[in-house]
């Protein structure tokens, strides 16, 4: 009888054990579960704070890009762009100062993911890309695209993949018609 006794204390002890060890597994799944959602409900919330944030400095973007000096700048650089077009005047790095280092930055944030392609497309693309056209067109000559390449380095490369994505995405633009719709409307800021 107490052979018996023994046994079923073994067994009842081995049983615990299991138990012991089934509910230990059972937590550590429940806490491997709720990382992993916490972990996912993480990266959401990154996600959005970086679009917010994105939002917030491309509003700031906007709110200079609108600035009355800059519509002066903008206005004084398309005055160069129509003179550019009409007389195949190469534009100057200088030419292109205050409008051109706003573009490059914008398109170096871009690229680099600090700000939201999309947004910055949206805001931007057009007057981005209109600039890197009429920078880019010089008569007959691709010296010119080199020694900017050259001057401005990896700026004028910046602005080069943002002002392609916008051009894949609008792939049936006539370049001359859009360019010189976007000098009038920069032409007539001041008026």
């Amino acid at each position: 009888m107490l052979e018996l006794l023994l046994q079923q204390k073994e067994t009842i002890s081995v049983l615990a054990n299991i138990v012991t060890a089934i509910s230990f597994l059972a937590g550590m799944l429940f806490l491997w579960l709720q990382f992993r959602h916490q972990r996912s409900e993480n990266r959401k919330l990154s996600e959005h704070q970086k679009l917010l944030t994105s939002a917030q400095m491309l509003a700031s973007f906007v709110q200079q890009y609108d600035s009355e000096e800059f519509r002066k700048n903008r206005r004084m650089y398309a005055l160069k762009m129509q003179k550019h077009l009409k007389n195949q005047r190469i534009l100057q790095v200088h030419d292109h100062t205050m409008v051109g280092t706003f573009f490059e930055n914008l398109a170096y944030m871009v690229n680099r993911g600090v700000l939201d392609k999309g947004m910055a497309i949206n805001m931007f693309g057009w007057s981005c890309w209109n600039f890197y056209t009429i920078l880019s067109l010089v008569s007959g000559s691709q010296s010119h695209i080199g020694k900017e390449r050259v001057t401005l380095g990896s700026a004028y490369e910046e602005l080069q993949k943002f002002a392609d994505v916008f051009a894949k995405l609008n792939d049936r633009i006539d370049v001359e018609v859009a360019n010189n719709e976007y000098i009038k409307s920069e032409l007539n800021l001041m008026k």
